[in-house]
């Protein structure tokens, strides 16, 4: 399946947290590399070489967009979709942030 580089993704707001900024995600656990590869529809589309086993894959996740947004490890987790390859996940930043680190990945051609 292709990867769509044009789509929009979306923040969710639901409850918890009001300051968290939620997206989904769709995950290739046990690639040949961490990394944001793209958008795939509306969902931020990413790889970790971590096996989809005992939550290594969604840490793994979790460490690699924080690393891409320059923000600590802990200010994001996964939500929702625990043992899915499409996860939502939460991020303790501010909008602006999120927003910005989404856009450049919409953006890309």
């Amino acid at each position: 399946m292709a990867v769509n580089q044009k789509s929009e993704i979306q923040l969710v707001r639901r409850g918890g947290n009001p300051k968290s900024q939620r997206f989904a995600v769709r995950v290739q656990p046990g690639g040949r590399r961490d990394a944001v590869v793209g958008v795939h529809g509306d969902l931020l589309k990413v790889t970790v070489t971590a096996p989809p086993e005992k939550g290594k894959a969604n840490d793994a996740v979790c460490r690699l967009l924080a690393k891409e947004m320059g923000i600590r490890p802990s200010a994001v987790q996964v939500v929702r979709g625990h043992t899915s390859r499409r996860k939502e996940v939460a991020v303790d930043a501010p909008h602006a942030v999120v927003a910005a680190f989404l856009r450049r990945f919409a953006a890309e051609k």
